[in-house]
Parts: C-alpha cells; sequence; structure tokens
C-alpha cells in the first residue's frame, strides 16, 4: 500500500492505536465521552452540562476556526464571557482543543485578536461533529497544528491589513521562520493566486514589523493533498509539499 493510502486512512481513522488496530470508529465516540465527561465535566465541577457539551460539539464541527470569545457567548448562551474562557482553558488544559493565537508584534492586539482552535485527533473531531460534508482542507490544518506542536513549534496563524491570511506562522526565538498554507489542491489557478497572495501579504507586513525578520528569512510553504513543485515569487521561493510527505520528511529550500 502507498504512503498516500496510509495517510488517507491516518485522516479518517485517527492516531488512536485501539481504533486503528481494529477499524471501529464508533471508539472515537466513547473516547470524547470518556474525556468530556470524566476529565472535564467532573474535574472541574461543572454543573451546566449542556453548554459544555455545545461547545465542543461547536468546535469538533469548526475544526481550524477563528473564535472570539463573544461569539461563543452567544452560540452557547452563557452570560459571561469569562465562562467562555474557563471553559476553554479546561479543554485545552485535558488535551481535548488547543488555540493559537494570531501573530502581531504588539503583544496587547495579540491577546485581544480571537484565537484559532484544533482538536487534539482529527478523526474525533470528525466523528462527533455536525456536519453534512467533510471540509477537507480544515481537517488537514488541524492535521498539520497537531504534527508542528508534536515539533516543538511555537504557532500561530496570520492576517495582514489587507485582509489576507496565512495558516501557520512559525516562530523561533525572536525570529519569524516559517509561514506555511493548507489547501487540497492548487490545480485550480484562483486557488493558487489566492495562496500566494496570503504569504506575500503577510510575510511582507512581518519583514516590514520587526527588525529580526529580514526579506528572505521566512520560509514559505503551501501544503497540498498531492501537488509538488517550487514556485518562484517576487518574496523568493515557495515550496509546494505533499502533506503525507511533510509529516514523514524535513522540507528545507
Amino acid at each position: 500500500m502507498s504512503v498516500l493510502h496510509h495517510f488517507k486512512e491516518y485522516s479518517k481513522m485517527s492516531g488512536f492505536p485501539e481504533v486503528l488496530k481494529t477499524g471501529d470508529a464508533t471508539l472515537l465516540q466513547q473516547y470524547y465521552s470518556d474525556i468530556l465527561y470524566r476529565d472535564v465535566i467532573a474535574r472541574y465541577g461543572i454543573k451546566n452540562t449542556r453548554e459544555i457539551k455545545e461547545l465542543t460539539l461547536y468546535l469538533a464541527t469548526n475544526p481550524a476556526t477563528i473564535q472570539s470569545y463573544q461569539n461563543i457567548r452567544d452560540l452557547i448562551g452563557v452570560r459571561s464571557v469569562n465562562t467562555v474562557k474557563n471553559y476553554l482553558s479546561a479543554l485545552n488544559d485535558v488535551y481535548l482543543f488547543f488555540f493559537a493565537d494570531l501573530f502581531d508584534y504588539s503583544i496587547k492586539r495579540q491577546i485581544y485578536n480571537p484565537s484559532k482552535a484544533y482538536c487534539i485527533d482529527t478523526a474525533l473531531a470528525d466523528a462527533v461533529s455536525f456536519r453534512f460534508s467533510k471540509n477537507t482542507g480544515k481537517l488537514y490544518e488541524n492535521i498539520v497544528f497537531l504534527e508542528l506542536k508534536r515539533r516543538n513549534k511555537e504557532i500561530y496563524y496570520g492576517r495582514s491589513h489587507k485582509g489576507g491570511e496565512v495558516d501557520f506562522i512559525i516562530k523561533e526565538g525572536l525570529q519569524i521562520t516559517e509561514a506555511i498554507q493548507i489547501c487540497v489542491s492548487i490545480t485550480n489557478e484562483k486557488t493558487l493566486q489566492r495562496e500566494l497572495k496570503g504569504l506575500d501579504e503577510v510575510c511582507g507586513e512581518l519583514e516590514k514589523g520587526g527588525a529580526d525578520v529580514q526579506a528572505g528569512d521566512i520560509q514559505m510553504t503551501i501544503l497540498t493533498e498531492d501537488d509538488e513543485k517550487l514556485i518562484d515569487t517576487k518574496r523568493g521561493a515557495v515550496r509546494v509539499v505533499p502533506l503525507w510527505k511533510w509529516l514523514i520528511e524535513d522540507w528545507r529550500i
């Protein structure tokens, strides 16, 4: 069997050994219930189980999506933003969901901007979510976040003042080292240009805004399902790498 086949199996069946061994995806529902009721509700003494269940369902259904405290407060019907913060903190403490902040040289702006939420296991999120069709791009982004976290990277997302977005900004020490976009396919020219535009705008602002980031210092990468090539841009080379290959190899331009 090909590596791509195993990657798709992992995407579908999760990284939990017992699920992969037995092929029983229904175990994911049980894992989710155990974590939610034993590790979150019981441990933190949460009395309103409806609120926390609706929150986890919403986050699982919308992985790799920017979430503001106010938006979540309104969605699950709680009175206080502090309650939302406490719930999210509990979910992060038990490693069910993780969060990435917007990168900004201003710590104040960084704190007050909404975060992106990611689930501990992509297949787990898919199994418990409420959706009629898969958003493969977001699921792949969740996989990339988990791998970056496994590699002990300092992870942010990026957004330019013009509206361009980059899925992941990687910071090492005081320096921004990499900008990563996730896209299922770039065969559509419009899609490719959107991804390149986001990289150009965000990396351009990062280069202007930080003394430790110079033009050409940031490695630009687009991870796709199966595209592979090198694209020359005015800001430098953009490496297009299949996600399955990136997961098992350390790619450097």
